[in-house]
């Protein structure tokens, strides 16, 4: 809800407080963070998730590939696309695909 006002710091200051994080959290920030352009915090949060074993899903990569255009990693990105075929078992679709040709910026 922060995240959505353009309130990250408080978004973040709720997660850190939150003792019973979940996927939804986890995702949550790692959304809020790519969609408000902040691609390094996304892929920090993102790293954090999947030591706590956390499993990302379709959303959770289309924030990843977001952040990682927004910061110009196009090695990192095809990285991850890669890892959500293979270490997930995710088919890409086709929203996932076009920020992967595009890099995020197409509509």
């Amino acid at each position: 809800m922060y995240s959505k006002c353009g309130n990250i710091k408080d978004s973040r200051f709720m997660f850190d407080k939150s003792l019973n994080r979940d996927f939804i959290t986890w995702n949550a920030v790692v959304c809020a963070y790519a969609n408000h352009g902040l691609g390094k915090e996304a892929l920090l949060i993102f790293e954090k998730m999947q030591l706590q074993n956390m499993r990302p899903n379709h959303a959770t990569f289309v924030a990843v590939l977001r952040a990682c255009a927004h910061i110009c990693l196009v090695e990192r990105r095809l990285f991850y696309f890669n890892s959500m075929q293979t270490d997930y078992g995710l088919d890409p679709q086709l929203g996932v695909g076009t920020l992967l040709i595009y890099g995020g910026y197409a509509q």
